[in-house]
């Protein structure tokens, strides 16, 4: 029985019980979605991410025309306990009416193989949404009180996937805030007119109106005033680990590095990431079960079964650690040249392969000068 296939596009992951039926699914209900974006798992090779609908077609059809014409295998596919029942039915509805689906065609046109070449070098491993990278809004966020320092954090979190995720820098944030407390001036002057304007009553005088405005302002830009306070309300509202510093000799120089506890602490904390951890971790255990030459992790090495702590702690978490050499230019001041260093990172190893294999799950742990380093 082949593995089900599961939906990324689809916010409860819908499953098909064979690949056929989820590329009509995708065809049929993702094709024209504006944020259009797959990873092709279906082999080691792969792993391309495209974010049209007819790159990821022609994809397919080049690579896994197999799977694609194979119409013997039943199109019903399972019921996830979080949809509900209109959905499974909408969802066959739409395979059952691709009886006349366009034949795929063995040679693609030219046209569609620049697109997929774009879309090749265009696409970046960042752009998956999943729950561990997506998920920035906590349930409580909708049955708290607001208050200024409720607006505190919603801000700094705004400021954070600006930075982040469009890399952005300091100065773009700035101006971003000023242009925001500009607008917060503007909206309190037309507050202001209607109210002179109204004949009623106010229910809130203005001067509270325009004390609470002025907080907001404060608020905000005392967030982007320097790399230290941003830093700081990223700590205060989010659990930002700030790098600790290392001193290494009597010179002055030193390392820097994050405590590697408290990073893979807030990483757990993290919605779903422990489900998804498990469930890869019994799949791996389920597969290297059927075929024992089959090694998928260093759980399955010869070395792991002689491993006294994987002995006492058979169902811990593995944690694999690399090292790499990056150079970086500093253009000005007394020491602009190029300065190497020695960057140490880490990954939680019973991630899925997708999941682990982003850029943005590896977790920096130290950086050291080497030249002070060694």
């Amino acid at each position: 029985m082949c593995p089900p296939h599961f939906c990324p596009l689809c916010q409860n992951h819908q499953s098909f019980s064979a690949f056929v039926s989820l590329y009509k699914h995708i065809r049929s209900i993702h094709r024209n979605d504006k944020t259009f974006n797959i990873r092709c798992s279906l082999n080691p090779g792969c792993g391309s991410v495209y974010t049209t609908f007819e790159s990821y077609r022609s994809h397919l059809n080049r690579y896994h025309r197999d799977l694609l014409n194979d119409y013997s295998i039943p199109i019903d596919h399972s019921l996830n306990m979080t949809e509900h029942p209109s959905s499974l039915l909408f969802s066959n509805m739409n395979i059952i009416q691709d009886k006349e689906d366009e034949p795929f065609v063995e040679q693609e046109n030219s046209d569609e193989d620049e697109l997929e070449k774009f879309e090749d070098i265009r696409s970046s491993e960042n752009n998956i949404p999943w729950p561990l990278s997506t998920s920035l809004i906590n349930e409580e966020d909708d049955i708290e009180q607001f208050t200024v320092n409720s607006f505190e954090k919603h801000y700094v979190r705004f400021l954070l996937d600006l930075r982040e995720g469009h890399l952005l820098p300091q100065s773009i944030i700035k101006s971003i805030t000023n242009y925001f407390t500009a607008v917060l001036n503007i909206l309190f002057k037309i507050i202001h007119h209607q109210a002179t304007q109204s004949s009623n009553s106010l229910l809130i005088p203005l001067a509270d109106i325009e004390k609470l405005i002025l907080q907001i302002k404060t608020s905000m830009c005392n967030i982007t005033k320097n790399e230290h306070q941003f830093s700081k309300r990223c700590e205060e509202h989010f659990g930002y680990v700030a790098p600790c510093e290392i001193k290494i000799n009597d010179q002055g120089d030193c390392g820097y590095y994050v405590p590697i506890e408290r990073s893979i602490k807030n990483l757990l904390n993290k919605p779903d990431v422990i489900t998804y951890l498990i469930d890869n971790l019994n799949d791996n255990i389920v597969q290297t079960k059927k075929d024992p030459d089959l090694m998928l992790t260093y759980r399955d090495g010869t070395e792991a079964k002689d491993n006294s702590l994987l002995k006492l702690n058979p169902n811990v978490f593995l944690i694999q650690f690399y090292s790499d050499g990056i150079g970086v230019t500093n253009p000005i001041g007394p020491k602009k040249d190029e300065h190497k260093l020695t960057l140490y990172y880490f990954v939680l190893e019973d991630l899925p392969d997708v999941v682990r294999s982003m850029l943005h799950q590896l977790v920096l742990l130290e950086y050291v000068v080497q030249n002070i380093y060694h």
